[in-house]
């Protein structure tokens, strides 16, 4: 949406605000401490996609829409640290 936005502003607002809207859901995982449900491989998984939406956003934007804010997303970095053997 944001390499299409100069062409397209329209469709590029309506699929960014769609894609922070649909975040709402997998956001919650994290709650309440940051253990996420599915393991360490879906953790490395989805939170790498979600870091980069929400690096994208505040590159662009200077805001990251409250992504950044959800409950337990800062402390699943203790999470996987906790999960994962220094053996890696």
């Amino acid at each position: 949406a944001l390499a299409v936005a100069d062409e397209e502003p329209d469709l590029a607002a309506r699929t960014l605000a769609r894609a922070v809207t649909d975040q709402a859901g997998p956001a919650l995982a994290y709650e309440p401490d940051g253990a996420y449900p599915e393991g360490p491989m879906y953790w490395a998984y989805g939170t790498g996609f979600y870091v980069i939406l929400t690096s994208l956003l505040q590159a662009a934007f200077g805001n990251d829409y409250g992504l950044a804010s959800y409950p337990g997303l800062m402390q699943s970095a203790e999470y996987i640290r906790h999960m994962i053997a220094p053996s890696g």
